[in-house]
């Protein structure tokens, strides 16, 4: 359907979810270029679209250059989600970006907006669109790469104090006096926290 011949106003597909588009792709493929091009050309064709930046590092303030976050100038010109929300020594998990997509997405619903979900960290994107339960989230190679570096160089001792650090709920279920236990749990805990995620039932609005 060509653009000028879309609504004004897109559906509602109803839970707070407006229709989703997703741009995924790896480091300096046209991501970025393509999900403004898109946008604009979508208003362009009376139908207004807002970009949520799938991006484990554009999530920080003051990381610009090394992470390619989009200029000002065209943050200006089409709303942006998911960039610059916490100092870069904050710690941000899925679960955090998770609540603050459907945050997100709320408000572009409410708009009567296209949301265009695009980045390169797959767990961001599959949380949103597809719903991804903690418990079954995927093994992280550098994540767990640091854990097992944590539990070499520290100990079991170590690595028990920091999940009941990061993830105490987490900590209380888990059989704290078995290593492999314990790394598989303080690996979900560096990427969720200890915040449930929403169950994988999958987006609730045409994607």
């Amino acid at each position: 359907m060509p653009f000028e011949a879309l609504p004004s106003r897109m559906p509602d597909p109803g839970a707070g979810a407006p229709p989703l588009l997703v741009i995924a792709g790896s480091t300096a493929t046209g991501k970025t270029g393509l999900s403004l091009a898109l946008a604009r050309a979508l208003r362009d064709g009376g139908v207004p679209a807002e970009i949520i930046s799938a991006d484990s590092r554009q999530v920080f303030r003051g990381l610009d250059i090394g992470t390619a976050k989009v200029p000002a100038a065209d943050r200006a010109d089409v709303r942006h989600h998911g960039l610059d929300l916490v100092e870069p020594d904050e710690p941000f998990s899925v679960a955090h970006f998770v609540r603050h997509a459907n945050d997100a997405l709320r408000g572009i619903a409410e708009r009567g907006s296209i949301a265009i979900l695009v980045g390169g960290t797959g767990l961001y994107l599959r949380a949103v669109a597809r719903g991804l339960d903690a418990d079954a989230l995927p093994a992280d190679r550098d994540t767990r790469a640091a854990v097992e570096g944590m539990l070499a160089r520290e100990g079991l001792g170590a690595a028990v104090a920091r999940l009941h650090r990061l993830a105490p709920k987490r900590a209380a279920r888990t059989d704290l006096s078995n290593p492999r236990r314990v790394a598989r749990a303080l690996e979900i805990a560096e990427l969720a926290g200890d915040a449930p995620l929403p169950p994988p039932r999958g987006y609730p609005g045409p994607v």
